[in-house]
């Protein structure tokens, strides 16, 4: 919002929240303060901001503990109510020579990561510590599914999803998914090529990328303390 804007809304807050002012005038830098709200209240938009002092005088939302937190949270919910008001649109899949291309190759528009469940990560990094503990490659028998987990002794589910960076994980980040990060392996990465293929738990080859993967992970972690 502009600063003409910000007055604006200044007054329609002493209207609909008379105590506001009453507060102001009993502090010395009460001019000040309303200097730094709108530093904070900029970024919002003038209108979904009203909407949020509304809902503050209706008691739709709960007040904040104390007025000085009264920008911020106009500003979040002001957010919230043009996010509502505003869902992203749906990607529509898009073909090139009648095959489907995407505009995030990581999530392949979904908006979701595949990754190796930590707990699996972990049984990797234990492996490399406790040279008695079994290897998770040895107990995988044939006849598993696609990410090697045996029938008979099951494992830690070795699949785990997080929300991509990209547009389409807008909507699981909102959620609160974590969002993917270099912490985690995503089962879909660039092979030597530089296609994007998804990678199997249970091939060997995929295994050992995962132990390499959790060693440096473990090194940097070292590097850092």
């Amino acid at each position: 919002m502009t600063r003409d804007e910000f007055l604006e809304l200044q007054k329609f807050i002493f209207i609909r929240l008379p105590d506001i002012r009453a507060w102001l005038a009993k502090i010395p830098e009460g001019d000040e303060t309303l200097i730094g709200w709108f530093d904070i209240l900029k970024h919002a938009d003038f209108e979904y901001a009203k909407d949020a002092v509304r809902r503050l005088q209706s008691q739709v939302v709960p007040m904040p503990r104390g007025w000085s937190f009264l920008p911020a949270t106009i500003r979040r919910i002001a957010a919230e109510i043009q996010q509502d008001r505003n869902p992203p649109q749906p990607l529509r899949d898009r073909y090139v020579g009648g095959e489907r291309v995407y505009r995030c190759l990581q999530c392949r528009d979904s908006g979701l990561v595949e990754c190796w469940h930590p707990e699996s990560l972990a049984h990797l990094a234990r492996e490399d510590r406790e040279p008695e503990f079994p290897k998770l490659g040895s107990m995988i028998p044939a006849g598993t599914d696609i990410f090697g987990r045996p029938q008979t002794r099951r494992l830690a589910p070795y699949e785990n999803g997080h929300a991509c960076t990209c547009d389409a994980g807008a909507v699981h980040r909102r959620r609160g998914l974590r969002v993917f990060s270099e912490r985690d392996f995503a089962l879909r990465r660039r092979d030597a090529g530089g296609e994007w293929v998804l990678h199997y738990t249970s091939d060997a080859e995929e295994i050992e990328a995962a132990r390499h993967f959790v060693r440096e992970r473990l090194a940097q972690l070292q590097d850092t303390q």
